[in-house]
């Protein structure tokens, strides 16, 4: 006894054909989306770039909002003048600078993020002196003009009358 098998004959029209080959594509498509997503999200330069910008961005940031605290911190010490003209300074530049982030920073590409990452590194150790060992980026120098004086009028033999010498010691 011999069974026969019984097959359904589909006619092959276009639709049909159109229907499989979109079947295999969208099948193929899927593949390489499982395959090929996971190693574009593991890989680093997909990240590098982002992760620099929002690093750059947080140090930004928090420079601009701690840099105000030091004058604070240093009410009531000598040449507090000159800390706040540091600070205002350091502050406009900084206030420049996320300015420029505001409007360009979505078009910078690593090598100029990693420029200004740089130059706020800068700021950081100027904002570190500050607070933490209570140095400050411009220092107050006293001159010794009476050296100075002796030896250039020695190098142009020039005789210093003794009075005037007085006289200038006592206006300083």
């Amino acid at each position: 006894m011999s069974i026969d098998i019984v097959r359904t004959k589909r006619k092959r029209d276009i639709v049909t054909v159109l229907a499989v080959s979109l079947f295999v594509v969208i099948v193929l498509l899927e593949l390489l989306i499982v395959i090929w997503l996971p190693v574009q999200l593991r890989s680093e330069q997909f990240w590098e770039r982002d992760s620099a910008y929002q690093e750059m961005i947080a140090l930004e940031d928090f420079l601009r909002g701690n840099f105000v605290g030091v004058i604070k911190n240093c009410k009531g010490k000598k040449g507090l003048e000159r800390v706040e003209g540091e600070v205002t300074v350091v502050t406009l530049c900084l206030d420049d600078i996320a300015r420029y982030l505001r409007m360009y920073g979505s078009s910078l590409n690593r090598n100029q993020i990693r420029d200004i990452y740089i130059k706020l590194q800068g700021f950081e150790q100027i904002f570190n002196s500050m607070k933490k060992l209570g140095e400050f980026y411009t220092r107050k120098e006293q001159i010794d003009s009476k050296g100075f004086i002796a030896r250039l009028a020695l190098k142009n033999r020039i005789k210093i009358p003794v009075a005037e010498n007085k006289k200038n010691d006592e206006k300083k």
